[in-house]
């Protein structure tokens, strides 16, 4: 898919589209997991790092949707 068709695409995901909020709910169970499991207590660094990495991976994911989503 090259990037004019993704970003077709991608403006189609706007806040009334049903596969928008799923997409949603599922990134942000997903950080909030990780950020949850980051925090507890009895995960060691590397554990914690990772865990931490990852969330914001995930949040960098949305804000990368988000600016396909408003051009």
């Amino acid at each position: 898919m090259n990037e004019e068709l993704r970003k077709k695409h991608l403006q189609q995901l706007d806040d009334s589209s049903g596969i928008w909020h799923a997409l949603k709910e599922v990134l942000d169970e997903a950080t909030d997991m990780s950020v949850a499991s980051a925090i507890s207590d009895g995960v060691d660094s590397d554990d914690r790092h990772w865990r931490a990495g990852y969330a914001q991976a995930v949040q960098d994911v949305m804000g990368t949707l988000n600016r396909y989503r408003k051009i």
